[in-house]
């Protein structure tokens, strides 16, 4: 990337390198929550595509970084709602005709509620995880940190940084699974 590359701005232009920037950049964190609403690994990748789908097709309507990640949040737990129902994926757009998003408002309210909810829930398995994990799993996921920046903070392997994500992610998965109750009161009701 360039000394002065400005992601959002690139991202706005429409340009590949700053969409490639925010997939990068967002695409665990949805992913993440897709797998704790769906508990299936494939769904929660497919799901978490056609959010990016969405963000690609609605770019110009996103004012700001955090409008972009409540966007994402809001979009994905629909695309998980619209597949309960059995309705086709690919025709999900958030726009009305006038291709305006559709009740923003709440929209930003929803996605913020969402995003508290699947953190609490994610916070609750991330305290069974060991300390070293866990310190692995924050740098990574809350603090944006690469995997190379992780190892040479914690002074360990990047190959031991993968190991610990990995292992973290299928604990935190098998946590999520034993509070399935959590997870459908969170979605139904």
């Amino acid at each position: 990337m360039k000394a002065d590359f400005r992601p959002f701005e690139s991202f706005k232009r429409g340009e590949e390198e700053g969409f490639r920037y925010y997939h990068e950049l967002h695409y665990p964190r949805i992913y993440l929550y897709m797998l704790g609403m769906t508990l299936d690994k494939d769904d929660a990748d497919e799901f978490t595509h056609e959010a990016f789908i969405a963000l690609s097709l609605n770019y110009q309507r996103i004012k700001d970084e955090q409008h972009l990640l409540k966007f994402l949040y809001l979009v994905a737990r629909n695309i998980f709602f619209r597949s309960l129902r059995g309705e086709k994926l690919h025709q999900f757009v958030l726009l009305d005709e006038d291709h305006d998003v559709v009740d923003e408002p709440r929209m930003m309210e929803d996605a913020e509620a969402i995003k508290n909810e699947a953190l609490e829930l994610l916070g609750e398995a991330m305290k069974k995880l060991s300390p070293k994990r866990k310190a692995v799993v924050e740098l990574y996921f809350y603090q944006d940190m690469k995997v190379r920046a992780i190892a040479a903070c914690l002074r360990i392997s990047e190959q031991t940084v993968r190991n610990h994500l990995s292992e973290s992610m299928k604990l935190m998965r098998a946590c999520l699974i034993q509070e399935k109750g959590k997870i459908n009161c969170l979605l139904y009701g």
